[in-house]
């Protein structure tokens, strides 16, 4: 069971880094306001409505700027996969 637990804390912490350096990948490659949009409504779970107040955008600029960051953010996983593994 120590072996197993060790390992299960191993993957966790292995996706952990793999995300976050997947999200500066992503980050550097959007506008700022983009980057704020998907950071609100994807990562810090704010509503669409909210997150369209607070920056200004529609709604539908949150759920169309979230799918597109989401799309770079799942390419810089695969890389990262790619050149780790």
């Amino acid at each position: 069971p120590a072996g197993a637990e060790l390992e299960s804390l191993w993957d966790g912490e292995w996706r952990a880094t793999l995300l976050q350096k997947a999200l500066e990948r992503a980050k550097g490659q959007v506008k700022l306001k983009q980057w704020q949009i998907f950071d609100l409504y994807a990562l810090k779970e704010w509503k669409p409505g909210e997150v369209a107040r607070a920056l200004g955008v529609s709604v539908g600029r949150v759920y169309l700027t979230k799918h597109r960051v989401g799309r770079l953010l799942k390419k810089a996983i695969r890389k990262l996969e790619a050149t780790l593994l």
